[in-house]
């Protein structure tokens, strides 16, 4: 940085909902929720569904914070699968699944948040909204009664702004612009899920 120049702030979280991530998203709102569906994963690497039907993230890769969130959940680190050994991921992956489900999220997020465990729920879109680190970062901001990601980067001296209302979806313009990434059967599974928008 110059002498006089200003500082940029490129948080993780802005960066995930800027609009590059955009048809991401739409393609995922295709296929529907997929949370906790993956078997292959990582049991410290995962998503695990609550006694509400809810879920929440876990992801304590290194090994002191995987011991860590096994001691706050009420396990006893000495008495569980190594994250290394891959033969016993499905005993690990089954033994937190019960586990997390026998309370809500949000007593989970009670007894984890703002520790070493790595750990996060898993919020609706509302819900992130909401959510005290987006406020506290203005991660969203409201531009002609819509919610809606807030410019990023963003620059302590050059403030972004934004300057137009959201725009109606455009069918035919996403269509051209996925084409070149995604096989017809699936931009057409997008179409019928009504992901692109509706024409006319």
């Amino acid at each position: 940085m110059r002498p006089g120049g200003g500082c940029g702030d490129r948080g993780r979280r802005g960066a995930s909902d800027d609009r590059h991530v955009r048809p991401v998203r739409r393609r995922a709102a295709a296929r529907g929720p997929r949370r906790g569906r993956d078997r292959r994963r990582r049991p410290y690497y995962d998503c695990y569904e609550c006694a509400d039907g809810r879920y929440v993230s876990v992801a304590p890769i290194e090994g002191r914070f995987f011991q860590e969130l096994l001691r706050r959940i009420g396990i006893d680190p000495a008495d569980f699968p190594k994250q290394s050994d891959r033969a016993r991921w499905p005993e690990a992956k089954r033994r937190l699944a019960e586990l997390f489900r026998q309370r809500p999220r949000d007593a989970w997020c009670e007894l984890l948040e703002g520790t070493d465990s790595c750990f996060a729920p898993v919020l609706t879109p509302a819900e992130a909204l909401r959510h005290k680190h987006m406020a506290a970062r203005r991660t969203f901001v409201e531009f002609d009664g819509v919610a809606q990601p807030a410019p990023a980067p963003r620059f302590s001296r050059t403030v972004p702004e934004l300057s137009l209302p959201p725009q109606p979806a455009d069918p035919a313009g996403a269509e051209a612009a996925l084409a070149g990434w995604l096989p017809e059967a699936e931009i057409a599974a997008l179409r019928a899920a009504g992901t692109l928008g509706q024409a006319g």
